[in-house]
C-alpha cells in the first residue's frame, strides 16, 4: 500500500510540473519533510502533545500506535541484591524510557554505580529523573557506547571532600 501511494504521489508531482513552474511546485514537495517529521514524532513519542496541538488548530488527526515501550520483566532476587549492595559497577542506558524503567524496576543506582548514556537526549532524560550521568557516548553507535563505558570505568573515581564542623 505504501509503495502504491508513493508511486501515485510521484506521478502527481511529475504531472504537476506540466501545469506550473518548479518554483511553485517545489515547496509542496518539501512539505513531505514536514509530514515525515510530524509522523515520526507521532509514531515514536508517547506524548500526545503534537496530536493535541494539531487538533486544537482544527486538523483531523488519526493516531496510530506503531511503537510502544513496555518495561522488561522484574529482575531476579540476586540481581536486586547486587544492585542495591553496589556490586553492579555500571549501567548503560539507551533511551529515556530505559532510564525510567531502570529506576522503576531497581530503584536509583547506589553511590559509585556509573551511569553511561547513548546520547545527549538519553542523558537529559536520566538527569531529569535524578540520575548522575558519568559519561555520554559522543557517537550514538554500539561502538561509541562501549567507548564511553570504557572511558567511564577507566576514569579515577570522583574525590569527595569531607567537611568537619
Amino acid at each position: 500500500a505504501r509503495s502504491t501511494a508513493g508511486g501515485l504521489e510521484q506521478l502527481a508531482m511529475t504531472s504537476s510540473l506540466q501545469h506550473a513552474p518548479v518554483s511553485v511546485i517545489a515547496p509542496f514537495d518539501y512539505l513531505q519533510i514536514v509530514g515525515a517529521l510530524a509522523l515520526g514524532w507521532l509514531l515514536l513519542s508517547a506524548a500526545p502533545t503534537l496530536a493535541t496541538g494539531l487538533r486544537g488548530r482544527g486538523w483531523a488527526v488519526d493516531e496510530i500506535v506503531a511503537y510502544r515501550t513496555v518495561p522488561g520483566p522484574a529482575p531476579d532476587d540476586a540481581t536486586r541484591a547486587d544492585w542495591s549492595e553496589g556490586r553492579i559497577r555500571a549501567v548503560v542506558l539507551t533511551s529515556g524510557s530505559s532510564a525510567r524503567n531502570l529506576v522503576e524496576l531497581l530503584g536509583p543506582p547506589p553511590p559509585g554505580t556509573l551511569v553511561v548514556c547513548l546520547g545527549p537526549s538519553t542523558a537529559a532524560a536520566a538527569e531529569r529523573i535524578g540520575l548522575d550521568v558519568a559519561a555520554v557516548a559522543t557517537e550514538q553507535t554500539p561502538t561509541g557506547l562501549v567507548a564511553a563505558l570504557v572511558a567511564a570505568l577507566a576514569a579515577p573515581p570522583p574525590t569527595t571532600t569531607e567537611v568537619t564542623p
